[in-house]
């Protein structure tokens, strides 16, 4: 039971700090899931999702075994593209 609730815990912190950088990858994303995860491993912010595009990031998670790997790179790219501003301090 311990084990369960640090992951739920941990789950709501992470989904909590991201909606503050990136709301718009937030909503798309399922953090319950280990793609969105490992996504979040390597791009946090939109401007970097946007520089990778779809197709890379589509490798990159390919790469790293993630299952629909198509799918989630293109929602990723497309809340990156539905977001512009910035915060002072991300990049």
């Amino acid at each position: 039971m311990d084990l369960v609730a640090d992951r739920t815990r941990t789950v709501n912190r992470l989904g909590a700090q991201l909606t503050g950088i990136f709301p718009g990858l937030e909503r798309a994303l399922d953090l319950t899931n280990k793609g969105p995860l490992t996504l979040l491993t390597g791009y946090q912010t939109p401007a970097a999702i946007r520089r990778l595009g779809a197709r890379r990031l589509e490798t990159w998670l390919r790469n790293r075994k993630v299952l629909r790997a198509d799918q989630l790179a293109q929602a990723a790219v497309e809340a990156a593209e539905r977001q512009h501003t910035s915060l002072p301090g991300v990049s």
